[in-house]
C-alpha cells in the first residue's frame, strides 16, 4: 500500500469506530423529538453496523418558514469482512401528500417543503462482503448531512397589480401637482 491509501485506510478506520456505537445523530431520530432546522443550517446524522442486516433509519426534523433542503450520504466500509449500501432516502410530513422518494442517496434534495415537522428514512442493505478487500472485521456505517434554505418569497400577481396601481397613483399625483404649481407661478 502507498502512503496515500494507509492514510485514507487509517482516516477511514477512525470514522468508522467514531460511529461504532449505536446510530448518531444530530438530527433527532424518530420517536425522540425533532430537531429545528434554521435557514442556512447543516445538520449530521449516521449510524454504524457490525453485523449484516437491512436498515430504515429515521431522523426528524422540523422546518419554521418554507424551504428547500438538500444533502448527501457517504459510506464507510473500511475493508471490512462487511459491505453496506444505501438505496434510498425518503422524505414524509404532515405537509406532503406523499411521500418523495430519491435513489440518489450520495446526493438528494428535496424542493418546495412548507413549514412542518418531516420525517427523513436512510434504506440500505448490509451485507457480508465476498470481495479480496473484505478481511477486517471492522463495522461499516453511513454519514450524512442535511442543509436547509429559505425560500425566497414571490408576491402574488393580485400584489403586483395593487403596487402597480399604487405607482401609478402617485405619478399621477405628482404630475397633477407639478402641473398646478406650475400655472400658479406664471
Amino acid at each position: 500500500m502507498g502512503n496515500i491509501t494507509m492514510k485514507r485506510f487509517w482516516l477511514a478506520l477512525a470514522g468508522t469506530l467514531m460511529f461504532a456505537n449505536a446510530a448518531h445523530a444530530a438530527l433527532a431520530s424518530c420517536g425522540s423529538g425533532s430537531t429545528a432546522l434554521s435557514s442556512g443550517s447543516t445538520e449530521l446524522f449516521g449510524r454504524a453496523f457490525a453485523s449484516a442486516q437491512s436498515f430504515g433509519d429515521c431522523y426528524s426534523f422540523s422546518l419554521g418558514t418554507s424551504a428547500d433542503s438538500f444533502g448527501g450520504t457517504l459510506t464507510i466500509d473500511p475493508l471490512s469482512f462487511l459491505d453496506i449500501n444505501i438505496s434510498s432516502i425518503t422524505l414524509s410530513g404532515s405537509s406532503l401528500s406523499s411521500a418523495l422518494i430519491d435513489t440518489t442517496p450520495s446526493v438528494f434534495s428535496f424542493s418546495n417543503l412548507l413549514p412542518g415537522t418531516y420525517q427523513l428514512v436512510i434504506s440500505g442493505l448490509v451485507t457480508r462482503g465476498a470481495g479480496f478487500d473484505d478481511f477486517l472485521p471492522l463495522p461499516v456505517g453511513y454519514v450524512g448531512s442535511l442543509t436547509t434554505n429559505a425560500i425566497a418569497a414571490v408576491p402574488e400577481p393580485s400584489t403586483w397589480a395593487m403596487m402597480i396601481l399604487g405607482f401609478g397613483g402617485v405619478g399621477y399625483m405628482a404630475y397633477r401637482r407639478s402641473r398646478k404649481t406650475a400655472a400658479l407661478a406664471r
